[in-house]
């Protein structure tokens, strides 16, 4: 199994979402994916129109082009922020009602990255299904592994210091 394997390989994301489970685990601030605070993922078309990841190519979702404007007024134009209303619209919709938020920051949601069927219950609301069952299931492996004693204090220490960046 690759918790117990010797050489702490971090699987990303879920070395990333186990992370962010110890991090609240152990009483740390909530993170929240804030698109007014830092704009994390811009796209940027051949043609120079910016797009928020959600929104990336599609017909008339563009802020501007980076060719004809600065970026500072294409951050400050109504097609930015019809864009972060509208992140912030799938946030509130999904996210705040998730148990895992604040330790999972929302970025999926807010950005739309996660389209699956299932994503709409029986009455049409969106919800998380990969991430809230990555942590739900995450957080049952790592309680079951603590009472059966398998994970030391060493695994704990060296899980929060391997980077977060290794792939398989």
């Amino acid at each position: 199994m690759w918790l117990a394997s010797p050489a702490r390989i971090a699987i990303s994301p879920i070395h990333d979402l186990m992370a962010q489970l110890l991090r609240r685990r152990a009483g740390a601030a909530p993170d929240y994916y804030n698109r007014r605070e830092f704009e994390e993922v811009v796209v940027v078309n051949t043609n120079g129109d910016l797009f928020a990841e959600a929104d990336a190519y599609e017909p008339g979702r563009s802020w501007g082009n980076i060719f004809t404007s600065p970026l500072s007024t294409l951050l400050e134009s109504a097609e930015w922020e019809r864009s972060v209303r509208e992140c912030e619209g799938r946030m509130a919709a999904a996210c705040t009602r998730c148990e895992y938020f604040g330790a999972c920051p929302g970025f999926a949601i807010g950005e739309n990255t996660r389209q699956y069927a299932d994503m709409i219950d029986a009455a049409g609301v969106t919800r998380c299904v990969v991430e809230r069952g990555l942590f739900a299931h995450i957080e049952r492996r790592l309680d079951e592994a603590a009472v059966e004693s398998r994970l030391d204090e060493e695994f704990w220490r060296t899980l929060l210091e391997t980077p977060t960046t290794a792939t398989l």
